[in-house]
């Protein structure tokens, strides 16, 4: 089996995508390799000015949080 030292998990919180996570975390450890966790968000309203860029990014980063959590 080949060894798998950098592994990028796309994430969406749904079942499939915690299974794939968990099964990237397995084969990373066993190789003594890495994972990326990438998760998108669906939809962003257009921001109208930068005051609301943080806003969205600190949701974003709370969702993304959330998702990991669930999947451990």
């Amino acid at each position: 089996m080949p060894a798998y030292k950098r592994i990028l998990v796309p994430v969406d919180g749904r079942g499939t995508s915690r299974n794939a996570l968990l099964a990237a975390l397995e084969l990373a450890r066993d190789a003594g390799g890495s994972i990326r966790v990438v998760h998108q968000v669906e939809k962003v309203a257009h921001v109208i000015s930068y005051e609301y860029v943080g806003q969205v990014m600190n949701h974003a980063r709370e969702v993304a949080a959330k998702v990991l959590d669930d999947a451990l």
